[in-house]
Formats: C-alpha cells, sequence, structure tokens
C-alpha cells in the first residue's frame, strides 16, 4: 500500500491526472470503432426485384450464374457487396470479426507478459497500456470516478462511429478514417510517463523517483521534490521490492489459494461479460461464430447469451470482496490482510490528502 502515500505526496489527483485521461481520449475513442465495425463494412443486402407469382410451394431454384444485385440506398460498397459474401459464401462475413478478435486475444496475452519485463516505452502502445498507466497513477479515492470517465469515453466511440459510418458509406474510407488516426496515437503515447510502481519494483527506483517529481511538478507540488527522496522512496516499497525479488510465475495465480479463487471467478467473469459486451477476447472470437448457428442449435444462443452472464455475476457477487475505499494491493500479503479486515469486521480507514481534485 506504500506507492499510495508516495502518490500523495506528489499531489495525489491534479493536473497530470487530467492531462492523462485527455492524451487517452483518441485511442478510448478508436479502439471500439474497430471492434464494432463489422456491423457497417460487412452490411449488405440483396435486392429483391418485384416480382408476381400465384404458387411459390414448387418454385424452381437454381444457383446463381448472374451475379447478386445490392441494395446500395444505405451503403454503397461493403465488403460482403466486393466479394459476394452471400449464400453459399456467407459463412465467410464473421470469420473475418473472429480473426480479428483472436489477433486481439493473442495481442493481449503476450502484450501482458512483455509489459511486465519492459517499459510502455520500449513496447509503445499496447492493448490496455492507457488504462493501466492510468489505475497506477491515481489514488484511491478517485480511481472509480476516473475509470468511469475513461468508460464513456469508450461509450462515445461506440456511438460516434454510427455517425461516422453513414456519413462516410464506402468500407473502405471507413476503414481509413478509424485507422490512420492511430498514427497520432503513436506519437502521443511517448508523453506518458512510466509506472513510478512499476520502476521502483523491477529495480528501478531513481527512474521512479523522477517520475514522481515530474508528477508533482505538473500538480504544482514542487515542494514535494524536496521531500521525497530516494532513501524515503526505499523505505516506504521496502516490503513490495522484497516481493518482486523472488521468482514469480503464472502458476501462483493458482497455487495461492487466495489468487486462485478469484482468478477462476474473474476469469469466468470476463468471458461471459465477452459475450455480451465483446470485451473479452475470448468471447468476442466465438461471439460471431455462434450467431451462425440458430437454425441448427436454436437454445445454444439464449444459453449463452443469458444463463452464462447470470451465473458469473452471481458468482462475482457472492464470492468476490468488496474493494471500494480500498488501495490497490501490492503483495499477497495485502490480500491477506484484506481478507483479515472484512472477516473481523474493521474496515480500514485510506486517509488521502489532496488539494486539488477534477
Amino acid at each position: 500500500m506504500a506507492f499510495s502515500e508516495l502518490l500523495d505526496r506528489a499531489g495525489g489527483v491534479g493536473l497530470f491526472q487530467a492531462l492523462q485521461v485527455f492524451t487517452l481520449f483518441l485511442p478510448s475513442v478508436l479502439v471500439p470503432s474497430h471492434m464494432l465495425i463489422e456491423n457497417f463494412s460487412a452490411a449488405g443486402q440483396l435486392l429483391a426485384p418485384n416480382g408476381t407469382a400465384t404458387n411459390w410451394s414448387e418454385a424452381a431454384t437454381e444457383p446463381c450464374v448472374d451475379g447478386w444485385v445490392y441494395d446500395r440506398s444505405t451503403f454503397t460498397s461493403t465488403f460482403v457487396s466486393e466479394w459476394d459474401l452471400v449464400c453459399d459464401h456467407k459463412g465467410l462475413k464473421p470469420i473475418g470479426q473472429s480473426l480479428y478478435m483472436t489477433g486481439l486475444l493473442i495481442g493481449s496475452f503476450c502484450w501482458g507478459l512483455l509489459s511486465n519485463r519492459y517499459s510502455h516505452a520500449e513496447l509503445g502502445p499496447g492493448p490496455g497500456t492507457g488504462s493501466a498507466l492510468l489505475v497506477e497513477w491515481t489514488t484511491t479515492r478517485r480511481r472509480a470516478v476516473t475509470m468511469t470517465i475513461l468508460g464513456c469515453i469508450y461509450s462515445l466511440g461506440q456511438m460516434a462511429l454510427g455517425a461516422l459510418a453513414f456519413t462516410l458509406r464506402d468500407w473502405r474510407t471507413l476503414q481509413l478514417a478509424v485507422s490512420t488516426p492511430f498514427f497520432a496515437i503513436f506519437l502521443i503515447c511517448w508523453w506518458l510517463p512510466e509506472s513510478a510502481r512499476w520502476l521502483i519494483i523491477t529495480g528501478k527506483p531513481e527512474q521512479g523517483l523522477q517520475e514522481l517529481h515530474k508528477v508533482a511538478k505538473i500538480n504544482g507540488h514542487k515542494e514535494a521534490t524536496k521531500s521525497l527522496t530516494i532513501e524515503v522512496l526505499m523505505t516506504s516499497m521496502e516490503e513490495e521490492m522484497a516481493s518482486a525479488k523472488g521468482h514469480r510465475s503464472v502458476l501462483e495465480l493458482f497455487l495461492v489459494p487466495m489468487l486462485r479463487w478469484r482468478t477462476c471467478i474473474m476469469s469466468l467473469v470476463m468471458t461471459a461479460d465477452g459475450f455480451l459486451q465483446s470485451v473479452s477476447r475470448l468471447g468476442s472470437v466465438i461471439d460471431p461464430l455462434i450467431r451462425m448457428t440458430p437454425h441448427s442449435l436454436p437454445l445454444l444462443v439464449p444459453v449463452v447469451y443469458s444463463a452464462l452472464p447470470i451465473t458469473s455475476s452471481l458468482l462475482l457477487l457472492l464470492f468476490l470482496p468488496e474493494t471500494q475505499g480500498f488501495p490497490l494491493p501490492d503483495t499477497i500479503q495485502d490480500l491477506e490482510n484484506q481478507k483479515s479486515a472484512a472477516a473481523t469486521g474493521n474496515r480500514r480507514e485510506v486517509v488521502v490528502t489532496e488539494s486539488t481534485s477534477f
């Protein structure tokens, strides 16, 4: 919990955190656009010509030999109409979205492993980097508000995509409009300072102290640079640095009882949430394929979209502890302390001294 105290000395929440949110505005708006753009770039409706028939029960059918005619009144061009992904080839349409989400799933997993070893300046922007830095640099009291603002920006991006799609009705133009701004993101992402917490526990306390001094100056607490010394930092983070020196692996998520229970529940919750909101990468990969099965497996869609989220929500409600008002735990010992405090009914008060707020 010591880093929260160091962050309070650096000014808590102020101008720096506001600039962080502003910097993350553009990527937070564009990322949901890529997840939902298939609804517009893959929209394709065959044009039904006028016709008259007295009896359809014995109507003869044959494969299309002269090509298809599409209704272009809404979208002038989609990749469905360009490559004729209809009839026997309609199964190819959701494959593109599944491949995209598969890449996002693999990228998120690999980026998580790499980000624990290398700084974001060395790796560049990646999945979850911005929100992780925002959490690291926000005090406990303001964290919920800050992440809510970021979530609202995310929702704004989903709404803006609809307006953009009906303005740019060609699928290639639409793809360029939501993709080219990422070049600007690559340029501005270098401004984001590295997590001081990560620098300290990876054996770079001097760099972590420099980042804390930088944040203190931006927040208007220049005097904090005198009290935030390397000795104070090493003393405050002694426990966290000692814990980080040992060898750790992903298996510890399942070997430690406290972590194992939370990992299993959160995995189920995030997978179920992915089926509903395309948040979980695995759920987003499977979702387009599930929507292809209403004729052969009519009960699969309602079971996946209703029973699984309800079950996971009940597990979350019943077995995961309350986190409101608690600092982020840095070590396994912190988790055990939170469990002990909850069992005895003694809630630890978090004292936050701030002179600047949103």
